[in-house]
């Protein structure tokens, strides 16, 4: 049976952990912002297959399809760097933004 997306509580606890936060930082930012950071943060050689899993997850989507292309334009660049460095993780990016 195929994997069932994370939830909103899931993604954000998987952020947490990634950008090392706590409680308060992770309140003041979006499921977006945080996307973006996970999916290009320095420290890491490349995100892991459940940071790109999160990031693409209908939650981070539904915040992702309320914004104006302006504020969404990072995370998309973001997933499109993904894609043409590692083309493992092409399969965990969800189709939902791929179309874009």
């Amino acid at each position: 049976p195929p994997q069932r997306d994370p939830d909103k509580n899931t993604v954000r606890e998987l952020f947490k952990y990634v950008l090392q936060l706590d409680n308060q930082q992770l309140s003041k930012m979006s499921l977006i912002d945080l996307a973006v950071h996970a999916l290009t943060l320095k420290q890491q050689r490349q995100p892991t297959c459940a940071t790109v899993r999160a990031a693409s997850s209908q939650a981070v989507y539904a915040e992702y399809s309320q914004l104006p292309a302006k504020q969404s334009a990072p995370l998309l660049l973001a997933f499109a760097r993904l894609q043409t460095s590692m083309s493992q993780v092409g399969s965990f990016i969800q189709q939902r933004f791929v179309d874009q």
